[in-house]
């Protein structure tokens, strides 16, 4: 019980995650030390607060990977988009261009090509929801 206050206490602070996980880190690290200069011949509180340590450090080097991995990604993503920009500049021009098209019309056109499954599924919801739709 005394534990459960403690964390509902500990999340109303106004405190990154971040934050606290490093400082507590230091805190185990302090500790670590401490405990080996003390009490050299016990190893085995030693042992697990170094595990401790490196388990959190090989949480961070993953995580570091992870948005390298998504910041890769997104480049990549750009990177193929650039090629599509000169094909999309001239569907959205001969549309604008149409004269034959109301500017509802228009904008229909151009969410058909910027968002190309929408329709579908906003069409279905209407078919299952015809209430909705009117």
């Amino acid at each position: 019980m005394e534990a459960q206050s403690a964390a509902t206490e500990l999340n109303g602070l106004p405190v990154k995650v971040d934050s606290l996980r490093d400082a507590s880190m230091k805190l185990i690290g302090h500790f670590a030390l401490k405990q080996a200069i003390e009490k050299p011949g016990q190893l085995e509180p030693l042992m697990a607060l170094t595990k401790l340590l490196l388990e959190s450090r090989q949480n961070d080097l993953r995580q570091g990977r992870l948005k390298l991995a998504e910041q890769y990604f997104h480049y990549e993503a750009t990177a193929a988009s650039r090629k599509d920009l000169p094909q999309l500049g001239a569907y959205l021009k001969a549309i604008q261009d149409d004269d034959s098209l109301s500017a509802e019309a228009k904008l229909e056109k151009v969410k058909q090509l910027l968002y190309p499954g929408e329709r579908a599924k906003s069409g279905e919801q209407e078919k299952d929801h015809p209430e909705k739709g009117k």
